[in-house]
């Protein structure tokens, strides 16, 4: 049960990073193609932009991503010390109460 929730955002992650590589990757290598077919001169550096954005976008959304899931993780380990600690109590209370 507490992997279904995670299960949704990697699968939105999994749909997000196919959309990307299969339209707008391509979309921008194809317009970088043609730009320099068109210009016989050496590339400006400013054309590679839209590519350090979407790396730098998709390394932030994987932080944020990672961020989430170690929260998640945290948060069911302190869920099991709990419990845990509320089974040892139970069980020194029922050893000493006989």
């Amino acid at each position: 049960m507490k992997r279904l929730a995670l299960r949704p955002l990697i699968a939105l992650l999994i749909v997000f990073a196919i959309i990307f590589s299969t339209a707008v990757i391509p979309a921008m290598a194809q317009q970088d193609v043609s730009a320099q077919t068109a210009n016989a001169e050496p590339s400006d550096p400013e054309a590679n932009l839209p590519y350090l954005f979407a790396v730098y976008a998709i390394t932030w959304v994987i932080f944020f991503v990672y961020l989430y899931y170690l929260s998640q993780r945290q948060r069911n380990l302190r869920r099991e010390v709990d419990e845990l600690r509320r089974d040892l109590s139970e069980r020194e209370r029922q050893t000493e109460g006989p």
